[in-house]
């Protein structure tokens, strides 16, 4: 019997954080409800313009989910933890990270779904905080014109991201 984690990160742009909760919902179609005794789904994705939306990219990626006609047709018990704090990779996966220390919680398969083009400096991120899971990923393929552009150039960032983040939770 299985007990899954997932991570879904969110995106600003809501026509990848749609393809995002859409890949994530067909993996779950795609379980057998005999073989899982428990999915904890956290969602990470605050609110990054309060101009733009008063509403956290984590509760529109459960509402988008809970409220999709197709989603969880096996009816899984799913527990969601929102994560309404995040504005950017580095904090998304500190707070994942923090959440998991904190609650010692033990899953047979821990799965992160972002999107295909996000993957390479996700693991980095993994990587430099010394996560000790080893993830399986869910991978949605939407992207911008300009999505591999931004994440070549962000990803030479991502350390100064994490110290960055680390200095910010000290004051």
């Amino acid at each position: 019997m299985l007990s899954l984690f997932i991570i879904l990160l969110g995106c600003s742009n809501y026509l990848i954080l749609n393809d995002r909760v859409n890949t994530l919902n067909n993996y779950i179609n795609s379980l057998k409800i005999e073989d899982i005794t428990k999915i904890t789904i956290f969602l990470s994705g605050g609110i990054k313009d309060p101009k733009e939306s008063l509403i956290s990219e984590a509760s529109i990626m459960k509402n988008n989910l809970v409220n999709n006609k197709d989603f969880n047709k096996n009816n899984l018990i799913i527990n969601f933890i929102l994560d309404e704090k995040s504005e950017n990779t580095a904090q998304n996966l500190l707070n994942v990270n923090k959440y998991l220390l904190k609650n010692n919680f033990t899953y047979n398969k821990y799965l992160l779904s972002t999107s295909t083009f996000h993957k390479n400096r996700v693991n980095k991120f993994i990587i430099n905080l010394d996560f000790d899971i080893n993830f399986e990923w869910i991978l949605g393929d939407e992207k911008l014109s300009d999505s591999i552009y931004w994440e070549n150039i962000h990803i030479n960032n991502v350390n100064n991201d994490i110290n960055k983040e680390l200095f910010m939770n000290e004051l």
